[in-house]
């Protein structure tokens, strides 16, 4: 038997299982609310996973580039930008856009130095995320489909491991540093 990741496919039909319901074939045209709804709960819940930010949806040291306009517009799947170490610009987004709380104005006159987080389809997590979100998916799946004290306390405890799993494999993949990855840190340190 050939092992593959985890698809959405495989993430709704988990979801089915913790409310009892049989899987499908395929998540194209069922005609079954319950699988629109999964489905919506898996996006919903990997959005949420995502904006955490994560070493797989992370990247520092981007430029975001001026617009002939003098904007900067947002990469489309970013959720967050947050300013790198070097740049003393304060930034908001505003739609698909950056505004400057320094200019009060759109418009900038350099390049942005910052770090992205990415919002990434599912079939590019890794397979902790996959794991994860699909497991935490299914918790809140199942509360708001058939409301049960006792199978909501056993997919509270599967979603813990999933989460500590994630978490470890994050930090393997990070190389977090406690005394340099932590900006609050490098503050104190550098005084």
């Amino acid at each position: 038997m050939q092992m593959s990741l985890m698809t959405e496919l495989d993430a709704v039909n988990l979801m089915l299982s913790v409310i009892g319901e049989a899987p499908v074939n395929s998540l194209n045209s069922t005609g079954l609310s319950d699988v629109a709804m999964a489905l919506n709960v898996l996006k919903e819940v990997a959005l949420e996973v995502q904006d955490d930010g994560w070493s797989w949806n992370q990247e520092d040291d981007i430029y975001l580039p001026l617009s002939t306009e003098g904007f900067i517009y947002k990469p489309i799947n970013a959720l967050r930008l947050e300013a790198m170490k070097d740049e003393d610009r304060k930034f908001t987004i505003r739609g698909d856009r950056l505004y400057s709380r320094d200019d009060h104005s759109y418009v900038f006159t350099a390049p942005m130095h910052v770090q992205v987080t990415y919002f990434l389809d599912y079939s590019e997590l890794p397979q902790a995320a996959r794991f994860y979100i699909a497991i935490r998916a299914a918790r809140k799946f199942q509360k708001r489909s058939t409301s049960s004290s006792t199978l909501e306390k056993f997919n509270e405890m599967d979603e813990y491991d999933a989460l500590a799993n994630c978490q470890d494999q994050d930090t393997s993949a990070g190389d977090y540093n406690m005394l340099t990855g932590s900006w609050d840190v490098m503050r104190i340190l550098v005084r």
